[in-house]
């Protein structure tokens, strides 16, 4: 959260979301580091989380493929936001972290995108 706070200057529930997807999208090596060093996430070209919107949408055409529109069956992301609750205090885990303090967290990623 901290790094999409850093390179976007704010942090919703949906650009959270598809943040997330594109860290995913970066591949397990990129993804595995940011875990281990989120600043880490400094030396990737471009944080583009906007675009990890569309890997929601995979799984949806796969099934309409599959399936066709008409079906009794309810879209693969229906079936996934009815499990997704941004109550962050019960789902996410790491450390609390305060703006004053990213700098010294991260200062790869706070060199290359800033603060304010």
């Amino acid at each position: 959260m901290a790094v999409l706070y850093i390179a976007d200057k704010t942090v919703s529930d949906d650009s959270f979301l598809y943040f997330r997807c594109w860290l995913i999208a970066q591949g397990k090596t990129v993804f595995e580091n940011a875990l281990k060093s989120p600043d880490s996430l400094a030396s990737v070209e471009t944080i583009e989380f906007d675009v990890g919107e569309g890997l929601l949408y995979v799984s949806d055409n796969a099934f309409v493929k599959k399936y066709g529109k008409r079906t009794d069956k309810e879209l693969p992301r229906d079936v996934l936001s009815s499990y997704l609750d941004y109550n962050f205090e019960n789902h996410f885990h790491g450390e609390d972290w305060e703006e004053d303090d990213l700098t010294e967290r991260f200062p790869e990623l706070v060199d290359r995108y800033g603060l304010y």
